[in-house]
C-alpha cells in the first residue's frame, strides 16, 4: 500500500496543477494507492488551533483570503464525509473555478459543484456548517504538524511495503512524473524478485 499526503495552500495555482497531476499518476501504479488531499491553513493560526487557543469560526460567505481558506476547506471536507471519490473532484472544480476562471466565491457556485460531482445536496449545506468538519479540518492540520519536517505545502508518500517516506517539495509536473516513474520500476523489480526461482522453491 502507499498513502501519498498533499499538504497544499488550496488557492495555490501550484498546488492545484500538483492535485491534477497527482490524479493521474496515482492511477498508474500496479500496487494499491491511496490519495489524501490535505489543504493547510495559516501556520500560526493552525498552531493556535491545535493548541486549542483559537477557535474556527463558522462563516458562511468568506471576506477576506483567509475566511476563503477557511471555507474552501470546510466545503471540502464536508463533501469528504461522502467519500473521496466525490470530494477531490469537488476541491479541483472550485480551485479551479477560484483561481484560473477567477470567479467569486458563492454559494451557488459550490452548489452548482456539489450537484455536478454528485453530493447529496442537503447533506453537503448542512454538513459545510457543522462541528464534524471543523474537528476533520483539525485532525488534518494535526497530521501535517507530525508528518511534516516544517509546516508548510508538501507531498508525502508512504510506502509500507519498504516502510520508506519520501517528502517532495517540487510541485512540477516533471518532478513528479519522474519520482513516480522511479516508484513504479522499483515496485517492478520488488515484484520479480518475489517470484524469482530462488523464492519459487521456497514456497514449493
Amino acid at each position: 500500500m502507499i498513502d501519498i499526503y498533499h499538504f497544499a495552500n488550496p488557492l495555490s495555482d501550484n498546488c492545484l496543477v500538483a492535485e491534477e497531476c497527482l490524479e493521474k499518476l496515482t492511477h498508474t501504479f500496479f500496487q494499491k494507492t491511496r490519495l489524501r488531499f490535505i489543504p493547510l491553513i495559516n501556520e500560526q493560526v493552525s498552531a493556535k488551533l491545535i493548541q486549542g487557543e483559537q477557535a474556527l469560526p463558522i462563516m458562511d460567505m468568506p471576506y477576506d483570503k483567509e475566511s476563503l481558506t477557511y471555507r474552501v476547506i470546510l466545503d471540502f471536507k464536508a463533501a469528504q464525509i461522502e467519500g473521496n471519490k466525490k470530494a477531490r473532484p469537488f476541491l479541483l472544480s472550485l480551485q479551479s473555478a477560484l483561481i484560473t476562471k477567477k470567479q467569486p466565491y458563492s454559494l451557488s457556485l459550490i452548489t452548482s459543484i456539489a450537484t455536478q460531482v454528485g453530493l447529496n445536496l442537503d447533506d453537503f449545506l448542512t454538513n459545510r456548517m457543522s462541528q464534524e468538519v471543523i474537528d476533520a479540518l483539525k485532525a488534518d492540520q494535526k497530521l501535517a504538524w507530525q508528518l511534516l519536517n516544517k509546516y508548510s505545502v508538501a507531498i508525502v508518500i508512504d510506502d509500507s511495503s519498504t516502510l520508506e517516506t519520501s517528502l517532495l517539495t517540487n510541485f512540477s509536473k516533471e518532478s513528479l512524473t519522474t519520482h513516480f516513474k522511479n516508484l513504479r520500476q522499483q515496485f517492478v523489480v520488488k515484484t520479480k524478485d518475489l517470484i524469482s526461482p530462488e523464492n519459487a522453491k521456497t514456497f514449493a
